[in-house]
């Protein structure tokens, strides 16, 4: 058996979008493989903003003298602040205008 026989599917079937594909193939397969990946969505400031998110949770313990109760006070009430600040702005953007 060679190699060729062994990699080929036994069905017709191209894997270039808009190519034949056999009536095998259920339409999950197809969307699947014409998907992009997800690390290619977003834009490089999405990407850059992730980054120094995640740099400004790690770096703290770096700092000398600074314990990890002072730490995990200050994380919980940073998320506490975030929590407070997206339950109003959710409040004020879902009013209905007064007029």
């Amino acid at each position: 058996m060679s190699a060729k026989n062994v990699l080929s599917p036994h069905s017709k079937e191209e894997s270039a979008a808009g190519e034949e594909l056999s009536p095998s193939d259920s339409r999950s397969n197809i969307e699947s493989r014409k998907a992009p990946s997800v690390e290619a969505d977003g834009s490089i400031w999405s990407h850059l903003l992730w980054g120094l998110g995640t740099l400004a949770l790690v770096s703290p313990w770096f700092i000398p003298g600074i314990s990890m109760n002072f730490l995990i006070v200050a994380y919980l009430s940073l998320m506490g602040a975030v929590l407070v600040g997206c339950i109003i702005w959710n409040f004020l953007n879902t009013r209905s205008p007064k007029g």
